[in-house]
């Protein structure tokens, strides 16, 4: 059930939203970020907070300043503002990766080039660096090998 409902006595029904109804209202991010501290003791005022703190900047970007940020997270808490706020700051203006499909396409792309004689070392850093802020560490250091492979380079660890 997605309610409460009481029945008063005059038999007409009051409906209450429940924690779940007013999780559904909160923009992705912020979701996510609950359900990473299930635990955590915060109020609807804080999730105003952040909302207001971050309202500005674009949900994808901010999707993955929190995964970032759980990632990160030294302790089990509701991580603060301040620390999303430092996140969310260092991150490029263009840090916010593409959907996973996109990036797929755009893997596609570099090898067809890349077999073909042309070679974007900007564009597969930039393939690298979306698909490790997407938690794809596989996929961007095999992204990162092929690259190397293609330079006649020896693979070398790989810093964002």
């Amino acid at each position: 059930m997605s309610s409460n409902t009481l029945t008063r006595t005059n038999g007409h029904a009051i409906t209450t939203p429940t924690h779940r109804d007013a999780l559904a209202t909160l923009p992705k991010w912020l979701q996510y970020l609950i359900g990473a501290y299930p635990s955590a003791k915060v109020t609807e005022a804080t999730y105003l907070v952040y909302e207001d703190q971050f309202g500005n900047v674009p949900p994808a970007q901010m999707l993955t300043a929190v995964r970032t940020a759980v990632k990160r997270h030294k302790y089990h808490t509701f991580p603060s503002v301040a620390e999303l706020r430092s996140i969310v700051d260092a991150m490029p203006d263009d840090s916010a990766p593409a959907p996973i499909g996109d990036l797929s396409r755009m893997r596609a792309e570099l090898l067809e080039d890349a077999y073909s004689g042309v070679i974007d070392q900007d564009r597969w850093r930039k393939l690298i660096v979306f698909l490790r802020r997407c938690g794809r560490e596989c996929a961007a250091t095999a992204a990162q090998a092929k690259l190397a492979r293609f330079m006649n380079q020896e693979v070398i660890a790989w810093q964002d």
